[in-house]
């Protein structure tokens, strides 16, 4: 039995491959009872190698609509992702006017004192 395409298996195998599902599992989504992943390359070579570079075109172009609208989470993201920007900290720990912090050890013994009354 052949494998005829359709229009709606052509949008199943773009949208499938644009979330990153693999070949074979997308073979088995397709016709009726799933076509072989050979068969899926044969018919779909285009939509195998183009859909995630046209998914990531669209996804990208509204985050740049976003940080151009100067949102604050599409700007920021942008300039981290797209920008190499990153955030830093740093925690310097001193003591006093800036002196070495001074460390004491101290031992605390708890428990009964032996006394005249406990100890018999």
């Amino acid at each position: 039995m052949s494998y005829h395409p359709t229009a709606a298996d052509k949008q199943t195998v773009k949208t499938m491959v644009a979330c990153g599902i693999p070949q074979e599992d997308i073979a088995r989504c397709l016709g009726t009872d799933g076509i072989d992943a050979k068969t899926l390359r044969k018919h779909y070579r285009d939509e195998l190698d183009t859909s995630i570079a046209k998914a990531n075109s669209v996804i990208a172009s509204r985050l740049y609509a976003a940080a151009e609208r100067g949102e604050p989470w599409a700007v920021c993201f942008w300039l981290k992702t797209r920008g190499r920007w990153h955030e830093t900290s740093a925690h310097e720990h001193t003591g006093p006017d800036g002196k070495p912090i001074e460390q004491q050890l101290k031992i605390v013994v708890t428990g009964i004192r032996p006394t005249p009354e406990n100890s018999k």
